[in-house]
């Protein structure tokens, strides 16, 4: 799934780096030296149809072109001796439906590896987001990512509206050698002009996961500091659990907290469900989430994004589609997604459907595409 992404400048705090790869790379020996470069990508178009209802009533219907996850990926890896290695990776989203894109929009980072673990430098994805793999499993882009409720980035939220699966520039994550199938993860960043010119939000994210015979589990916690305004902090923790057999099971919990101005704090709860049938190459799945209301001693109507500390402010969202390989490089899928909102939910898909979309309303979509990978 494509996590939100936030315009910012990226901050020089950690440009020393860039300089120690170079010069790592540059006393490497021609003998021990072995550098290799990849270009992969992916374009993936679909035509989707949104029906959803209105603030002041009224049905809202759309059908469009859309283009979720393209991209393309430049890595390159040089060998300096023993287990160290240097290494970059480039990804930038396209825009076939559009012909828009954002160079370096993605992944953009460069690292240094060995037997000590990784370290990376750059804009990059805490583990934060890894720790959702049950959800992005099903490798199919598209609007019924439940990134529209878990992490409270929907309607095309980032960082300053308080959006937890951000790509943030400015990082440095450290990733331990995995040992009996456990590895951990720690990384910081320093997100500059968020909210506003001149200042800076700080995000700190610690986590682990296990990965071993078709089982995975992740968990992490995050804190973003200034990046809603000056003093605020949103927090969040989130587990999930993911057995991959003939019936693929997920399952995920996040809650997320946040402080508003006066020091009170808004919270919300998520639960997700994911159930997969894979048959050689292709696949059905099944999705459920739910959003719970906003609670704890904000003021009623206090409100960061789509959480609102309102009674009935949460919604339900789920998904049921296929995906059907006709070639280890061609996939074609299709899938139906709807967001059941309550009385004073406001959880929307993107950020077309939040311009219009009204709290308390059921919006729905679905869409057939294709991916053609290189």
């Amino acid at each position: 799934m494509a996590a939100q992404q936030t315009a910012v400048r990226a901050s020089s705090s950690f440009n020393t780096l860039p300089l120690l790869l170079l010069a790592a790379l540059a006393t490497a020996t021609p003998a021990v030296a072995e550098s290799t470069l990849q270009v992969a990508g992916e374009l993936n178009l679909s035509l989707a149809h949104y029906r959803g209802h209105q603030e002041a009533g009224g049905l809202h219907t759309q059908t469009r072109l859309d283009s979720y996850g393209s991209r393309l990926t430049l890595r390159g890896t040089e060998a300096l001796g023993g287990s160290l290695k240097a290494s970059f990776t480039l990804a930038s989203s396209l825009g076939p439906d559009d012909g828009r894109g954002r160079f370096c929009s993605r992944d953009c980072w460069v690292a240094l590896s060995g037997d000590f673990g990784m370290l990376k430098l750059g804009r990059l994805l805490p583990i934060y987001d890894d720790v959702s793999v049950p959800w992005y499993f099903i490798e199919t882009p598209g609007t019924h990512n439940p990134l529209a409720l878990w992490a409270n980035c929907g309607g095309g939220a980032g960082l300053e509206s308080g959006c937890l699966d951000n790509y943030l520039p400015g990082s440095l994550r450290y990733d331990t050698p995995r040992v009996s199938g456990w590895s951990a993860s720690a990384s910081a960043s320093r997100v500059e002009d968020v909210p506003e010119p001149g200042r800076a939000a700080k995000v700190y994210t610690l986590g682990g996961d296990y990965r071993d015979a078709g089982w995975y589990m992740g968990y992490a916690a995050q804190i973003q500091d200034d990046a809603r305004g000056a003093g605020l902090r949103d927090t969040g923790f989130t587990v999930s659990l993911l057995y991959k057999g003939p019936l693929t099971l997920g399952l995920g919990y996040e809650h997320l907290r946040y402080k508003m101005a006066g020091g009170e704090t808004l919270r919300r709860d998520y639960l997700g469900l994911l159930l997969a049938r894979y048959t050689g190459p292709h696949a059905t799945w099944f999705n459920l989430g739910r959003a719970g209301s906003g609670h704890g001693d904000a003021a009623r109507g206090a409100t960061v994004n789509a959480v609102s500390q309102l009674p009935r402010s949460g919604a339900w969202m789920w998904s049921v589609g296929q995906h059907y390989k006709i070639s280890p490089t061609v996939k074609l899928y299709g899938f139906y997604t709807e967001i059941r909102n309550e009385p004073h939910g406001a959880y929307a898909l993107d950020a077309a459907s939040a311009k219009w979309l009204g709290r308390g309303r059921r919006l729905s979509t679905w869409a057939l595409g294709y991916i053609v990978r290189f």
